[in-house]
C-alpha cells in the first residue's frame, strides 16, 4: 500500500507541470495595461481617420489594433479589431479581404456571444452591407434579417443603432427592385433614428438620402427633394463639403435634377463628385467609376455624346478591374446606347449582351433592370434590320 501511495504521489508530481503547461497553452492570454492602452489608442485613431474619410490612415490604425489584439489573445477585442478593419476595407473596395475578416469576427462572436449576442448581430449587419456592394442581394437580406432578429430581442437602450440596420435592409430591398417595400422600411428606420439620435444626426441624413433616391426612382420628385437637400445640409455641417457621404447625397440630388430636366443644376453637382471620391478612395475605386458614368449619362442627355462616351469608357475601365456587378452592366448598356445611336450596331450588340449576362448573373432573371436591357436589345434589332 505504501508503494502504491508513493507511486501515485510521484505521478501527481510529474503530471502537475504537464497540466500547468497545458493550461498556459489553452488559457487565453491577457492584455497587459500597456497593450490595452495601445489597442484602445489604435482603435480611436482609426475611428477618427474614418470619420474624416482618411481611409488609408484608418486602415493602418485598425491593422495595428488587429496585431495587438491577436498577439494578446483577447478574443472579444480581436473580433472588434477585425470588424473595424473590415469596414474600412469595404469602403476602400477591398471586398475579398473584408469578407474574410468579417467571417473571422463572426466566428469569434459565435464562440463568445456576450449579452444578447449583439456583437454577432453587428457583424451580420456589416457583412450584409458588404454583400449588397457586391450585388449579393439575397445573401445580404438573409444576414440583415438575422441581425434584426437578434437586435429586436435586446433592451432598446442597448441597440440605439437598430435604425441603421433597418436602413440597410431597406437599401437591400430597393436593390432587389422592391421599392414600395423599401420605402416602408426606410420610414421605420427614420422614425427609430430620429427618436434615438435626434433629427440632425448623420445616420438620419444617410437614411433620408437613400429614401429620397428611391422616391426619384419612382418619380415622386416633390417628396424626394426636401429629403435630399436636408441630407446634404446635415452631412456638410458634420463632415465638411468634400466628404464621401456628402458626395453620395449630391449624386442623389443630381439624379432628381436630371429627371426634372434641370441639367445645369445637375451638372454643377455631378462635377463635384468624382474629385471628392477620388481624393478619399483613390482613382481606381468602383465609386469613382460610378460617378464618371453618372456624369457621362448627363452629358449624353444634353446631346454631348462624345464627352459622354469618353466618360463611359473611363468608368467601364475602372469597373472592369473588379468583379462583375450591376453598375458595370449599366455602364456597358449606356455605352451601347451611344453606339446604337451612332450606327455602330455590332459594338452596341456586343455591349448589350455583356450587360444582360452580368445582370442575369447578379440580379436574377426577374429583376426589373433586365427588362430595360432586353427592351434595348429589341429596339437595336429593329434598327439594324431597317438599315
Amino acid at each position: 500500500m505504501e508503494l502504491r501511495s508513493r507511486a501515485r504521489n510521484q505521478l501527481k508530481i510529474i503530471a502537475l507541470p504537464i497540466a500547468l503547461l497545458l493550461f498556459l497553452r489553452l488559457a487565453p492570454a491577457q492584455q497587459t495595461p500597456a497593450e490595452s492602452q495601445a489597442w484602445s489608442q489604435s482603435l480611436a485613431e482609426g475611428t477618427a481617420y474614418k470619420l474624416k474619410a482618411n481611409f488609408t490612415d484608418a486602415e493602418r490604425s485598425f491593422r495595428r489594433a488587429v496585431e495587438i489584439s491577436e498577439r494578446s489573445g483577447s478574443s472579444p477585442k480581436h473580433g472588434v479589431s477585425l470588424s473595424r478593419l473590415a469596414e474600412v476595407l469595404h469602403l476602400r473596395g477591398k471586398y475579398d479581404e473584408a469578407e474574410r475578416l468579417y467571417l473571422r469576427a463572426l466566428s469569434i462572436w459565435r464562440e463568445n456571444p456576450g449579452p444578447y449576442n449583439l456583437n454577432l448581430a453587428g457583424g451580420l449587419s456589416s457583412l450584409a452591407d458588404l454583400y449588397r456592394s457586391q450585388a449579393r442581394y439575397v445573401e445580404a437580406e438573409t444576414l440583415c434579417l438575422q441581425a434584426l432578429e437578434i437586435e429586436e430581442k435586446a433592451p432598446p437602450e442597448q441597440v440605439s443603432y437598430i435604425g441603421e440596420t433597418f436602413g440597410k435592409l431597406a437599401a437591400i430591398q430597393s436593390s432587389l427592385g422592391r421599392n414600395v417595400e423599401a420605402i416602408a422600411t426606410f420610414q421605420r428606420a427614420l422614425e427609430i433614428q430620429r427618436k434615438n439620435r435626434g433629427p440632425n444626426d448623420t445616420s438620419v441624413a444617410k437614411t433620408m438620402s437613400s429614401l429620397g433616391y428611391v422616391y426619384v426612382i419612382l418619380g415622386r420628385y416633390a417628396e424626394a427633394e426636401p429629403l435630399l437637400r436636408n441630407a446634404i445640409a446635415i452631412r456638410e455641417k458634420a463632415f465638411g463639403p468634400d466628404h464621401v457621404e456628402v458626395a453620395h447625397s449630391l449624386t442623389a440630388l443630381a439624379e432628381l435634377y436630371t429627371a426634372e430636366g434641370r441639367f445645369r443644376e445637375a451638372e454643377k453637382l455631378l462635377n463635384r463628385v468624382p474629385g471628392i471620391l477620388e481624393a478619399a478612395l483613390g482613382p481606381d475605386h468602383p465609386s469613382v467609376g460610378i460617378a464618371l458614368n453618372n456624369l457621362g449619362a448627363l452629358y449624353v442627355k444634353q446631346g454631348r455624346t462624345t464627352e459622354g462616351a469618353d466618360l463611359y469608357r473611363r468608368a467601364i475601365a475602372i469597373s472592369e478591374r473588379g468583379r462583375d456587378n450591376p453598375s458595370l452592366a449599366l455602364m456597358l448598356s449606356n455605352l451601347a446606347g451611344v453606339y446604337d445611336k451612332l450606327g455602330q450596331y455590332s459594338s452596341a450588340e456586343e455591349l448589350y449582351q455583356r450587360a444582360l449576362a452580368i445582370q442575369e448573373k447578379t440580379l436574377g432573371s426577374d429583376h426589373p433592370e433586365i427588362y430595360k436591357v432586353l427592351h434595348n436589345l429589341g429596339r437595336f434589332g429593329h434598327n439594324r434590320s431597317s438599315v
